[in-house]
C-alpha cells in the first residue's frame, strides 16, 4: 500500500489475481515513484494483475477534448504501461471519464481506466469495464465485470479445424465423404461437414483434455521407470512422448488458425502467443454495450442483437428509389479481344491459381471451410470445384447456397459506441470467392484501358502513392498561390458507399462498358442472390435478404465499385468540358478536377460560387442514380489563402460542407503543407509501439522477437516512408523501439548481445537482417525518384515535371518546393552514386554527368577550361569509338588521360542517353536492390561461407 496505489490479492471462481486501485498524483515526480513501485510489484509477482483507477494521464490525443495535448507526458505514460506489460481494457460507455469547466471552456479527458497484463486477459476473457454516470463528481466511476454480461446461447456456425489434417485418419474421412456426392460440390461439402463433426467427437476428441491425460500418464510412467527398468514400459513411454508432441502441434495449429497473422510460421511452438492474441482479438470484436438509436445506453445482449439486426436489415434490405441518368455520355467500352478474354471458358489452372492466391486461414463463410481445406485436399476436391466454377461461367448461374454470406462487424476505432461505428465485412464461401477471383484476375488485365487515370485503386501499376503525391503537390501550390479567385478542394465522405450501390445502376454501368451479356448475368446473379446472416458476438442472427449493395469481403466488389465510380468521373469531365466546372490548373499545365481511390473522393475547382453549384448538382445527379449518399457533416472543404472568410461562408452555405484549415489525412498520409515536425508522425510511432507490446515480448524468445521486429518494421512504417522523408527523431525512435523489444522483449533497456550496427547487417555478413529505418526510407522514396525519371504516363509525374519545369531529375530537384520534393532530393542525393549513364547519342555533359565509373569527371579535375564547360561526350568520341583528347582544352591528370585513351565507346544516334541503376543487371531500380546497395555502402562485407548455419533445424 502507498499513497497512490493499494494492491490486494483476490480469489474468484478458483482464479487468483492481484487487484491494484490507483489514485495517481498530479505531480510528475510522484507518478514516477508510483510506477517504480508498481514495476517492483510486477517483478516480484507471477499472478494475473489488474489495475483500475485515476492514472492522471492519457495515452493519445483522441483521449482529450479541449486544451493542449502533451505528447511528452503521454509518451512517458505509454512507456510505463509497456514496462509493466499492461494492456488497456477498452471502456464501455462514455468516451471521457473526467470533465472540468473553467472560464467558460470545457475540458474532457480519459484520466480513469483499467489496465491488465496478458495473464489476466486470458484468465478472464469476458472481463469488461463500464463507465457509469458521473453524478456530482468530476470523475465517472468505473464498474469492472470480470464475467462480462450474460450472453444468450445461439446458433454457433461450423468451423473447419486445420488440426484435423494432422490426424492420419482424417484424409480418408474427407475422401470417403466427398466421393459419396462427387459431382455436386455443395452436397459433398455438407457430407464432409457432418463426417468431420462425427470424426471430432468420436476419434479426434478434445485437444486440451487429451493433453492433460497424456501429461498425467507420462508423469506416472516416469515415476514408475524410476523404480523399475522395463523394456515394454520404455517403449510405451516413447510412444506417449510421440503422442504428446503431436498433441502439442495440434494445439498450436488450433490457436494459429485463430491467430491469422502472417509474420510467424506454424510449428514455431508459440502456442501461448497464438492463444493470447486470439483472446485479445476476440475480446476487441465482442460488443457488450452500445447507444441505441433512441440515445439510451444498452447492455442487454438480446436487445443489442435485435438492434443490430434491425439496423442492417434497413441498410441492406430496403432499396431506395433511384432516378436513372438521362442520356448519359458513353463510357469507355471493352474491345472485342477484351470481351473474349473476360468470357472465355475457365481452365482448371485458373481455378487453382485463384485458390493459391487466397490466404490459407482467411475467416470462413457460412459453410465453415477455409482455403486451407481446399489446398490440402485439392487432389480429392479439385475436379468438382473446377466443374462448379466452369459451369457457373458457362450458364451464368450457380446454386444460391454457395453465395450465402456471414456479416461480421469490425470496429472503425477503439471503443465503438454506436452501430454506425462498425464496418460490416462479408465472410463469403470459398466456392463463391473462386468465381470472383477468376473474374478479378481477368478484369485486372483490362481495367487500365477503360478506367480513367483519376482512379488509382485496385489497378495494375497504380497505387495510393500516386494520389497522395498529387494531392500533396496541389496543396503546396495552393498555399503559395496568389490567384485572386483562389482554389478549392472538397473531400467527400460517401456514407456506407459499398452498401448503398443500386443494383440496376450497376447493371447499366456493366452494359455501357460493353461487358459480355453472360458475364453481366453471372455478376448480377452473384450480387443479387446472396442471403446475409449477421454474426453477432459469434452467434448467428436472422437472415437478411439484401436489395442493394456490394459485399465488402467479396474479391470482386472493389472492382465493381471502381467501375460504378467511372460514371461520376464522366459527369465531372462533361461539366469541365462545358466550362461550368473550373478545375485546378497549374500555369497552363494539366487540369485536375477529381481524384478517386475507391470511395475516397477529392474534387478540385476554383473557389467560385458557380463552380460550387455545379459540383453539388453533379453530386446530386450521381447519388440519385447510384443510390449512394454523401455525408455532408463528415465531408470537408479546404481553400487557398486568397479565399476570404466571407466567400468561404458563402460557399459553405451552398454546399452545406464546413471549411477546414487542413485536409488532415488522405489515404493514411498526413497532408503536410508547412514545417515538418516529429509530431506529424506520432501516430506512426504509436502503432509500432503497440505492435511491439511488451506482453508479446514476454511470450516470445529472441528468435521470434527478431521475426516480429522485421515484420513490423517492413510493414507499418513503410506505407508513409514511400513518399515522406521521416524526421531523424522519428527514425531514431523506431530503431530504439526495435532494439529494446529485440533484446528485452519490452520498452526498456536489456542486455544487447550484439551492437546495433551488427544487427542491421545481412545474415550472410554476420548480422541479424534488421532493417534500419533511415535506409529503408531512402530505398522506398528511391522508387518515386525512378518513377519521376521514367514513368511519364503517371499523372503525378506529369504534374510534378510541369510544376518544377524539369526536363531531367537534377534540374527539378534544384527547386525549393514541397515536402515531397524535399524528400525526393534527399533520397536522390543518397542514391546518386548508384545511378550511371548508359550512353546512346552521347548528348550528356562530358564533365558533369556520371557517364563513366559512376561519378562525373569533374570530381577528378582541379579546374575546367571555360571552352570545355559545354562539352558533350559525342564531341570527344570519334567515329572509331576512341576519345580524341585533342578536342579537350582542359589539362588532364595522367590517370585520367590514360583511362580515356584506352576507352572505346560506340554511340547510337537513335537512342537517347539514360540513367541506369547499377545495383541491378537490368539497370532498373527496385526497392530491394536500392536497399541492398545502401546497406553495402554503410557496412563492411564479411565472409559468408558459414551461412548454412542459419538453415540448421535447431530448437528455438
Amino acid at each position: 500500500m502507498t499513497s497512490q496505489a493499494v494492491s490486494i490479492s483476490i480469489k474468484t471462481s478458483g482464479q487468483s489475481w492481484i487487484f491494484t486501485g490507483v489514485y495517481a498524483s498530479p505531480s510528475s515526480p510522484a507518478r514516477r515513484e508510483m510506477w517504480h513501485q508498481l514495476n517492483m510489484l510486477r517483478e516480484t509477482s507471477q499472478s494475473a494483475w489488474l489495475l483500475i483507477g485515476d492514472f492522471n494521464d492519457i495515452m493519445v490525443a483522441s483521449e482529450q477534448r479541449g486544451g493542449t495535448f502533451d505528447i511528452g507526458r503521454a509518451d512517458i505514460f505509454a512507456q510505463q504501461l509497456e514496462l509493466c506489460g499492461l494492456l488497456d481494457l477498452n471502456l464501455m460507455g462514455a468516451k471521457f471519464t473526467w470533465h472540468r469547466r473553467r472560464n467558460g471552456l470545457s475540458l474532457h479527458k480519459r484520466l480513469d481506466r483499467a489496465v491488465c497484463d496478458i495473464l489476466f486477459r486470458t484468465k478472464f476473457p469476458e472481463a469488461v469495464v463500464e463507465v457509469l454516470p458521473r453524478g456530482h463528481s468530476d470523475h465517472n466511476p468505473l464498474l469492472l465485470r470480470c464475467g462480462g454480461f450474460p450472453q444468450p446461447r445461439g446458433d454457433l456456425p461450423f468451423r473447419f479445424k486445420a488440426a484435423w489434417c494432422t490426424h492420419a485418419a482424417y484424409c480418408k474421412v474427407v475422401h470417403d465423404a466427398w466421393n459419396c456426392h462427387s459431382g455436386n460440390v455443395l452436397n459433398a461439402l455438407n457430407q464432409v461437414r457432418m463426417a468431420s463433426i462425427t470424426f471430432n467427437q468420436e476419434v479426434f476428441g478434445n485437444i486440451f483434455v487429451r493433453k492433460r491425460e497424456l501429461q498425467a500418464r507420462i508423469r506416472g510412467l516416469e515415476r514408475y521407470l524410476e523404480r523399475i527398468d522395463s523394456v515394454r514400459s520404455w517403449a510405451l513411454y516413447h510412444d506417449l512422448q510421440q503422442q504428446y508432441e503431436t498433441c502439442l502441434f495440434q494445439e498450436e495449429t488450433l490457436w494459429y488458425q485463430k491467430y491469422r497473422e502472417q509474420w510467424i510460421k506454424l510449428s514455431s511452438r508459440n502456442t501461448s502467443l497464438f492463444h493470447a492474441q486470439a483472446v485479445v482479438r476476440w475480446k476487441c470484436s465482442k460488443v457488450h454495450g452500445l447507444f441505441l438509436a433512441s440515445g439510451e445506453w444498452c447492455t442487454d445482449a438480446a436487445l443489442l442483437q435485435q438492434a443490430a439486426y434491425s439496423f442492417y436489415q434497413t441498410l441492406f434490405g430496403e432499396a431506395e428509389e433511384v432516378r436513372p441518368l438521362r442520356d448519359p455520355d458513353p463510357l469507355m467500352r471493352l474491345n472485342y479481344d477484351d470481351q473474349l478474354l473476360l468470357g472465355a471458358p475457365v481452365s482448371k489452372e485458373e481455378v487453382f491459381q485463384a485458390l493459391m492466391e487466397m490466404k490459407p486461414y482467411k475467416a470462413p463463410g457460412p459453410d465453415g471451410f477455409q482455403p486451407i481445406f481446399y489446398k490440402m485436399y485439392w487432389d480429392v476436391v479439385g475436379d468438382d470445384v473446377w466443374s462448379f466454377v466452369r459451369t457457373a461461367f458457362a450458364t451464368s448461374f450457380f446454386d444460391p447456397q454457395a453465395v450465402e454470406t456471414l456479416i461480421v462487424l469490425i470496429p472503425k476505432h477503439e471503443g465503438p459506441r454506436h452501430l454506425k461505428d462498425f464496418q460490416p465485412i462479408s465472410l463469403c464461401n470459398v466456392l463463391h470467392k473462386l468465381i470472383s477471383k477468376v473474374l478479378v484476375n481477368r478484369l485486372r488485365l483490362i481495367l487500365n484501358r477503360i478506367v480513367s487515370p483519376m482512379q488509382s485503386s485496385f489497378l495494375l501499376g497504380r497505387s495510393t502513392n500516386d494520389n497522395a503525391i498529387l494531392v500533396q503537390e496541389i496543396i503546396h501550390s495552393m498555399s503559395k498561390s496568389q490567384r485572386v479567385e483562389g482554389d478549392l478542394i472538397l473531400k467527400l465522405d460517401l456514407e456506407k458507399a459499398y452498401d448503398r450501390v443500386d443494383w440496376s445502376f450497376l447493371r447499366r454501368v456493366l452494359i455501357d462498358l460493353g461487358f459480355p451479356p453472360h458475364i453481366i448475368s453471372l455478376i448480377m446473379h452473384g450480387v443479387s442472390s446472396a442471403s446475409l446472416c449477421l454474426l453477432w458476438n459469434g452467434q448467428k442472427t436472422g437472415t437478411i435478404t439484401p436489395r442493394r449493395g456490394l459485399r465488402q469481403g467479396d474479391p470482386l466488389s472493389p472492382y465493381l465499385f471502381v467501375l460504378c465510380m467511372e460514371r461520376l468521373g464522366l459527369l465531372i469531365t462533361k461539366e469541365v468540358e462545358e466550362g461550368s466546372w473550373s478545375p485546378y490548373r497549374l500555369r497552363g499545365g494539366p487540369a485536375v478536377s477529381h481524384l478517386f481511390f475507391a470511395d475516397d473522393v477529392l474534387l478540385f475547382s476554383k473557389a467560385k460560387t458557380s463552380s460550387m453549384r455545379t459540383i453539388m448538382k453533379v453530386i446530386d445527379l450521381f447519388c440519385d442514380a447510384s443510390g449512394m449518399r454523401v455525408n455532408l457533416s463528415k465531408s470537408m472543404a479546404f481553400a487557398s489563402q486568397r479565399v476570404s472568410p466571407v466567400r468561404r461562408r458563402r460557399l459553405a452555405r451552398i454546399s452545406q460542407i464546413h471549411f477546414s484549415s487542413s485536409l488532415g489525412k488522405y489515404l493514411g498520409y498526413r497532408m503536410v503543407h508547412g514545417r515538418v515536425k516529429s509530431q506529424h508522425f506520432q501516430d506512426l510511432v504509436e502503432k509500432v509501439q503497440q505492435r511491439l507490446s511488451s506482453w508479446r515480448g514476454r511470450l516470445l524468445n529472441k528468435a521470434r522477437r527478431l521475426a516480429l521486429v522485421n515484420s513490423v518494421l517492413t510493414s507499418i512504417p513503410t506505407y508513409n516512408m514511400h513518399i515522406q522523408w521521416l524526421p531523424n527523431q522519428v527514425c531514431e525512435k523506431l530503431d530504439m523501439l526495435a532494439r529494446r523489444f529485440l533484446w528485452s522483449g519490452q520498452d526498456k533497456r536489456g542486455l544487447h548481445l550484439v551492437k546495433w550496427e551488427t544487427s542491421t547487417q545481412r545474415r550472410k555478413d554476420g548480422g541479424l537482417g534488421v532493417r534500419p529505418t533511415r535506409l529503408q526510407n531512402v530505398a522506398l522514396i528511391g522508387k518515386q525518384v525512378w518513377d519521376l525519371m521514367y514513368k511519364l504516363e503517371k499523372l503525378w509525374v506529369h504534374f510534378v515535371k510541369w510544376k518544377y519545369l524539369g526536363a531531367d531529375i537534377t534540374s527539378m530537384l534544384q527547386h525549393s518546393g514541397s515536402f515531397f520534393l524535399s524528400s525526393l532530393r534527399k533520397a536522390y542525393e543518397a542514391l546518386e552514386e548508384g545511378f550511371h549513364l548508359r550512353l546512346g547519342q552521347g548528348e550528356c555533359s562530358f564533365w558533369f554527368n556520371p557517364w563513366i565509373d559512376g561519378s562525373p569527371l569533374s570530381s577528378r579535375m582541379t579546374y575546367i577550361d571555360l571552352n570545355d564547360v559545354d562539352l558533350e561526350v559525342r564531341h570527344v568520341v570519334s567515329s572509331d569509338g576512341c576519345c580524341d583528347l585533342a578536342r579537350i582544352a582542359s589539362p588532364l591528370i595522367d590517370d585520367l588521360r590514360e583511362l580515356l585513351s584506352h576507352l572505346r565507346l560506340y554511340l547510337h544516334h537513335d537512342i537517347p542517353d539514360v540513367l541506369a541503376w547499377q545495383g541491378d543487371e537490368s539497370g532498373v531500380y527496385s526497392v530491394c536492390t536500392g536497399y541492398a546497395w545502401l546497406l553495402a555502402r554503410s557496412t563492411p562485407r564479411r565472409d559468408g561461407s558459414w551461412g548454412w548455419l542459419w538453415k540448421l533445424k535447431l530448437p528455438a
